[in-house]
């Protein structure tokens, strides 16, 4: 069950000689055995290359590639997905299995986010972080930038309405 799965040794702890005994064998809920086979993706070889070779600045920074290639299920979650579909049997039309799906995709959904949006997500803003030299010394070039614009722009006015 998923339970059991949740509550599994974790396989780094067994040879770790710091571990505690209850690190070492965990809680009774987890004692099912050996973790269930992430079931492996069937993906287009080339869906990175695309990726990667394509024109598009956007398709480019998409995420997707590396969201697929980060998401796995296992044996136990694709039994929950269709027993749900055979416990359903009310589609002629065999949308049961859709239906199955996305009820489990939903259900699951904070798990699923949890494992494909990086730890770093969202970023925040840093903010304001003072003034410091540099910023008052890029400020009066600046400033000093717009009066010899302003200035430029005047005397080119006045020139100009001097000579008609």
């Amino acid at each position: 069950t998923q339970e059991c799965v949740e509550n599994r040794v974790d396989s780094l702890k067994r040879c770790d000689s710091s571990a505690t005994e209850f690190e070492l064998y965990g809680d009774e809920k987890g004692a099912c055995g050996e973790p269930s086979v992430i079931l492996q993706k069937i993906a287009v070889g080339n869906m990175r290359s695309n990726i990667q070779n394509s024109e598009s600045p956007r398709s480019q920074m998409s995420p997707a590639y590396d969201v697929y290639k980060d998401f796995s299920i296992t044996d136990l979650q694709v039994a929950d997905i269709l027993s749900e579909w055979a416990d359903r049997g009310q589609d002629k039309f065999n949308f049961d299995l859709r239906f199955a799906t996305c009820k489990w995709m939903a259900e699951n959904l904070d798990n699923i986010i949890k494992s494909a949006v990086p730890p770093t997500h969202p970023r925040t803003f840093a903010g304001d972080t003072g003034t410091t030299p540099l910023t008052i010394v890029a400020l009066v070039f600046s400033l000093i930038a717009i009066l010899l614009t302003i200035s430029t722009v005047y005397g080119m006015w006045d020139k100009y309405q001097q000579g008609s």
